[in-house]
């Protein structure tokens, strides 16, 4: 069967390569792929097996504990590398660059 997906219509995820763009949540990351926030959390804890590879591919993130509540911080770069690390084909795209305001 062919693949169906039309590369020209990639979506940007929110948060880039900028400073001052905001990181990726667990919620942005599982609606990008179609997964669950709870696949997300696995792939950053205890990684994803790859067929074919030796060992796991983790999800590289920040982990912040506030008032006893563990959240995670993606970095879109990072989210990428890990997609690409697992085989997926559908990467997202850096978002246009902002233009600066004078």
């Amino acid at each position: 069967m062919a693949d169906r997906r039309d590369p020209t219509r990639r979506r940007a995820v929110p948060g880039g390569s900028r400073p001052d763009d905001p990181p990726l949540t667990t919620r942005d990351c599982a609606d990008y792929l179609g997964f669950s926030p709870e696949w997300v959390r696995h792939a950053i804890e205890e990684g994803h097996r790859v067929a074919g590879q030796p060992g796991v591919v983790r999800l590289q993130a920040e982990r912040l504990v506030v008032n006893d509540r563990r959240t995670y911080r993606i970095h879109l770069d990072q989210f990428v590398t890990f997609l690409e690390a697992i085989g997926w084909e559908r990467i997202p795209r850096h978002a246009a660059p902002r233009r600066a305001s004078i």
